[in-house]
């Protein structure tokens, strides 16, 4: 079901996967994200093995945007690890929960728009408004292994192709997972038995 509702949405494996893992098999969010976000990382790394060896990453161009994505879910990450540990599971999941709901409202009758063009994403006004949506997207990768909802809002908003809207999120994601996992390997929860059970 994750890998079906992440190839329809283009993200999505951890809104599927860590409440299956907590209901079904009892983990805790702080056992549950870690080992979604180990699985997801050997997945996404294939694909952009694929997409770079297709050219699609380079076709997708925007280099400054993911550069500027990336830096603030650097920022993010740290902060939604911390709240995954120290925030109630039932607060996070209200808040993940009310975000999804406005993203599909968002999602559902909001006007599509125009592609802006790759030259005009390099501008330093357009790289500056993209650095809150990396932070917010970080943050959720890191509370609740998913910083793919933001980063879809961004590419909505700026109209991308679903080809560069794909490529772009792999581009993210990889950087976004081996952030969190090194966040979560501090903080002591990407212990042995969740890399066994991930292997």
């Amino acid at each position: 079901g994750a890998s079906l509702f992440a190839s329809i949405f283009g993200f999505g494996d951890a809104v599927i996967a860590v409440p299956l893992l907590a209901v079904l098999f009892h983990f805790e969010a702080t056992q549950a994200a870690p080992l979604v976000v180990f699985v997801t990382f050997f997945l996404t790394a294939a694909n952009a093995v694929a997409d770079i060896e297709g050219g699609i990453q380079q076709a997708a161009g925007r280099w400054s945007t993911s550069a500027a994505m990336i830096g603030g879910a650097a920022a993010g990450v740290p902060i939604g690890v911390s709240a995954l540990v120290q925030v109630e599971p039932w607060a996070i999941r209200a808040g993940v929960g009310s975000f999804l709901l406005l993203y599909g409202l968002y999602d559902i009758f909001g006007s599509e728009s125009e592609e802006m063009p790759a030259s005009e994403e390099a501008k330093l006004a357009s790289v500056a408004t993209t650095i809150p949506y990396g932070f917010a997207a970080g943050f959720l990768g890191g509370a609740i292994a998913e910083p793919g909802p933001v980063a879809v809002v961004l590419g909505k908003a700026r109209g991308w192709s679903p080809p560069t809207l794909r490529a772009m999120l792999i581009r993210f994601f990889l950087p976004v997972q081996i952030l969190s996992l090194a966040r979560f390997n501090a903080e002591g929860l990407l212990s042995a038995d969740i890399v066994a059970q991930g292997a």
